[in-house]
């Protein structure tokens, strides 16, 4: 055994040095370090303890469609290894999907490898410590049975992975429980955690899961919403094109459920998939044969946005969807049987937004910033405003004026001469910037209440499942079914970036509605302000000691990454190519992206770019 780890070690101590400790390299070379490592790890006959360096985030990966996936190197028990052993080599075999995690399956006994059939679902567990248990029963009191060894699985629960994809952070200290007979005079585990859920390190997660986006359309409007999932990477484009296919076909997920749609029938089955060149074809039956002709196109918007979104990674699956019905291509247009490729739903995404002007407070007005020249706008002018919105369509200005800590009144009126302002007054606590959707509402947290501002009317918003405690902040993402929401809860603790989505009409045909939401920017300490940069991701001002940082915020739940900020901003705007903030001193400066070099631009503050 020492030989064995003897002449291991130096291949892991190799990728170490090659790639430092912690850095995500090629897709490729990671995966073989990583094998190496576990491989190393495991021979080493008083090894209990799972390597956990690396980040949950994605790693880079070759441009282009139809790639294969490397699997993991995983390493099946040896000889004479202890509990401690088994146990952590099956930690790391499960996390290689190839061939129904084979190499796993051996570490178990044959009953329970019968009953594991582990989904996409998963804990992610840093520094876990593979130790002894308490002894516990595992057969009926009384009876005879055979002897077990229990082993603990103990560390930092930092996130749940859902059978449908979703990545929601955590923060728990948590132990798993494992049991194991001997068989023919090896250690196998009898008994697992969960038959359903996998257990893994950060590093295995990094190896086994790559992200990507489903795309439902909007209940309300022809309009395609992203849900962020995370994906096993089997061996092929296509075993993964089929899970992701799984996942549309399953419909919404819980956070989005009452504010996005599918155009899958229930009951559609999934006959085949198959990668053709650049292209997926996806031959479908059961109740999909009786979809209409407008539901057969919607069906292929879903997929073709799935499978060629570049979300997340600069690789995707395909460049276009051959559409089949129990083998037989379909016509998405009078044009005949053709490929769906994604400029022909263009249109279903939501516009992007423009490069400017940018808009903010200065001397008790709007100004704005159209080619470097500071102008002051007409209209709505003499109002103390605490913050404003531009609308998507740069027609409409929003803005609110603090009642104290009562809550604020709201006014709204177009971008120039003219008639037509309105005031509408909201009260439950200090209230936050508003927000414009793209239906033409208006949106404003007040404590713990959020409201929508609807042409004359003020509407109080159905949140049962939100943190109870005060919303500090707000966004409405350009797709108008999202919401990035900071939170500070009611018992006290950090506050918490939220991701929610809106319906228009809650349970029962009732006002609005946000259910369930799910957390991201784990980790951020002080989040004050923050503001969509693009349907991926959010930008998240945040001052720990006074000293303001700017965080990149995947809205699938993986890791942040910090970027450059200037001194002293106390607001932030994005228009998904350049940044604007604000200073404590009354400077407004500019960013023409992430990481680029902020300029001053003006004296004001608050800035807003439209939308």
């Amino acid at each position: 055994m020492k030989q064995q780890a003897a002449g291991l070690l130096p291949v892991a101590e190799g990728c170490r040095r090659a790639f430092g400790a912690g850095r995500l390299a090629a897709r490729g070379r990671t995966f073989a370090c990583a094998g190496a490592i576990a491989a190393a790890a495991l021979a080493a006959a008083g090894c209990a303890t799972v390597p956990t360096s690396g980040s949950p985030q994605p790693a880079p990966s070759a441009t282009g469609p139809a790639q294969q996936y490397p699997q993991p190197i995983a390493v099946g028990p040896k000889p004479g290894w202890s509990a401690q052993n088994i146990v952590s080599g099956y930690l790391h075999a499960s996390a290689s999907f190839f061939n129904g995690h084979a190499v796993a399956r051996r570490y178990l006994t044959p009953q329970q490898s019968k009953a594991w059939s582990p989904g996409w679902a998963a804990d992610v567990v840093a520094n876990p410590q593979v130790e002894p248990a308490p002894q516990r029963p595992s057969h009926i009191v009384g009876e005879p049975g055979p002897p077990v060894t229990n082993i603990g699985v103990r560390g930092q629960r930092l996130a749940t992975l859902t059978d449908s994809g979703q990545y929601e952070t955590s923060s728990s200290s948590t132990t798993y429980h494992f049991t194991l007979v001997k068989q023919n005079g090896q250690f196998r585990i009898s008994r697992l955690p969960s038959n359903t859920s996998l257990l893994l390190t950060k590093l295995d997660f990094v190896s086994a899961y790559t992200p990507h986006n489903l795309y439902f359309f909007a209940q309300s409007r022809p309009l395609l919403v992203p849900d962020p999932v995370f994906v096993p990477q089997p061996a092929t484009n296509t075993d993964v094109a089929t899970g992701l296919i799984t996942g549309l076909l399953a419909g919404p997920p819980l956070w989005l459920s009452g504010a996005t749609t599918t155009d899958f029938p229930p009951r559609t089955k999934l006959q085949s998939v198959k990668i053709n060149g650049s292209s997926v074809v996806v031959d479908l039956g059961g109740t999909a044969a009786r979809a209409s002709q407008s539901a057969r196109m919607n069906m292929a918007a879903q997929l073709v946005w799935t499978f060629t979104s570049p979300s997340y990674s600069p690789s995707f699956i395909a460049l276009s969807v051959v559409l089949e019905i129990n083998g037989v291509v379909q016509h998405l247009s009078n044009r005949g049987p053709q490929l769906a490729q994604a400029q022909a739903y263009e249109h279903l995404l939501p516009a992007q937004q423009a490069a400017g002007p940018l808009y903010f407070l200065a001397g008790g007005a709007v100004s704005r910033l159209p080619g470097g020249a500071i102008r002051t706008v007409p209209g709505l002018a003499g109002h103390p405003f605490t913050g404003i919105a531009i609308s998507p369509d740069g027609s409409q200005l929003a803005g609110v004026v603090p009642s104290g800590s009562r809550g604020c009144t709201v006014y709204s009126g177009p971008l120039g001469h003219g008639s037509g302002v309105q005031s509408l007054p909201v009260t439950g606590g200090a209230c936050t910037a508003p927000s414009w959707d793209s239906d033409g509402d208006i949106w404003v947290a007040s404590g713990g209440y959020l409201w929508m501002l609807r042409a004359d009317r003020a509407v109080l918003v159905s949140t049962p499942l939100l943190t109870p405690g005060t919303i500090s902040a707000l966004q409405v993402a350009p797709d108008g079914v999202r919401v990035a929401m900071i939170i500070q809860p009611a018992q006290g603790g950090p506050q918490q970036v939220t991701i929610g989505a809106i319906s228009r009409s809650g349970p029962g045909g009732q006002r609005p509605y946000v259910g369930t939401t799910v957390a991201v920017g784990a980790g951020i300490t002080g989040p004050t302000q923050l503001a969509w940069y693009d349907a991926d991701n959010i930008l998240v001002l945040a001052m720990p000691a006074r000293q303001a940082t700017l965080y990149q915020v995947p809205v699938n739940g993986d890791a942040s990454s910090q970027i450059q900020a200037a001194s002293g901003i106390d607001s932030i705007t994005s228009n998904g190519a350049g940044l604007a903030a604000g200073t404590v001193n009354g400077q407004i400066l500019q960013s023409a992206g992430l990481n680029a070099q902020w300029r001053i631009s003006g004296r004001g503050r608050v800035p807003a770019y439209p939308g």
